[in-house]
This record gives structure tokens, sequence and C-alpha cells, in this order.
């Protein structure tokens, strides 16, 4: 077995990963999201020696936000039809058997036009889903009521 020896938070990656972090846009949309109705989205976790995956199911005519990710890796569309924003690449229309790479400070929208089944691959020795999720994502602090108050403001044309 080989063992892996990876620099997780290169200054490359925590410099990407800040900016998605304070994009003002995804915040907003997180505030707002925050208050709809949710829908669940079911998460399978599976590990082997050396790699985790991560399986979400985002079900047809829903909005998924996604995490700020630390790290370059790889993820397939398993099943389904969406519809995915980033800041670098504007909309992009993703379908079943596509296969990607995921640059480190990314952080989606997602529209799911029929149920989609989405996998990530990252190579990790953690073992403890906390510990993974702190080496691979970017915490970040959801906007608040008051940005959100702020922004429905600004929409129906109040006082900034």
């Amino acid at each position: 077995m080989v063992a892996l020896n990876l620099e997780i938070a290169s200054p490359v990656a925590v410099e990407a990963a800040q900016r998605a972090a304070e994009n003002p846009r995804m915040n907003l949309i997180d505030a707002v999201f925050s208050q709809l109705p949710q829908v669940e989205a079911p998460v399978i976790h599976r590990q082997t020696p050396g790699m985790y995956t991560r399986e979400i199911l985002m079900r047809a005519d829903s909005f998924v936000t996604s995490k700020i990710h630390k790290t370059e890796h790889q993820f397939v569309v398993l099943s389904g039809d969406v519809s995915v924003w980033t800041e670098e690449q504007g909309v992009v229309r993703l379908t079943s058997g596509h296969v990607g790479i995921t640059q480190p400070g990314t952080r989606r929208l997602l529209y799911a036009h029929s149920d989609t089944r989405w996998i990530t691959f990252h190579p990790t020795m953690q073992t403890n889903l906390d510990k993974i999720e702190e080496e691979l994502i970017h915490p970040h602090t959801p906007a608040n009521d008051s940005l959100l108050c702020r922004a429905m403001s600004e929409i129906s044309g109040g006082s900034k």
C-alpha cells in the first residue's frame, strides 16, 4: 500500500476557499434558501483504504448549494440531469455519466432537473467523518438574517 502525503491546505487552496466563503452572491442564496421549505438530500458515505467517497441524491426540481471544497478531487454524475452554476464557469448542464474535476475553492449552486446522484472521490487516510470534513471542507458561516432582510428589502425596492 502506498501512503499518501497530501498537502491538503496548500496556500492556493486556502486562498480560493476563503474567496468562496466570502462570495456575497452565494451567501445571499444560502440566506434566501434557508428561509424556504427544505428537501431531504440523502448522503451516502463510503470508505476504503486511502479513499473516501460522498454520494448525494438531489431530488428533481430542487436547488442545492454545495460546501466549499479545499481540495482538487474528481466527481461523477452517476444519474440524472443537473444545471450547475459556479463563479468561474457560469451555468453548465451536466447529465448522467459526466466525469469532472473540482478545483479548490469551488462552491456550487445546483438545480436538479431530475433526481440526480452525484459522487465525489477524496484521497484521505482519515476514517472519522468529522475529521474528514475538517480536512476537505472550508468552514463558512451562512448568511445571517440581517443579510436576508437587507437583500429582500433591496429586491423589493425598499431602502438599504
